[in-house]
């Protein structure tokens, strides 16, 4: 799979967003 600049950086940004999401469900519940 080949992917330019761009979408990786989309893609970067998606996992970044919901790894916060779930930091922040896990801090909220600890």
């Amino acid at each position: 799979m080949v992917l330019s600049a761009e979408d990786a950086l989309y893609y970067i940004d998606q996992h970044a967003l919901a790894e916060r999401i779930a930091f922040e469900k896990m801090k909220k519940s600890a």
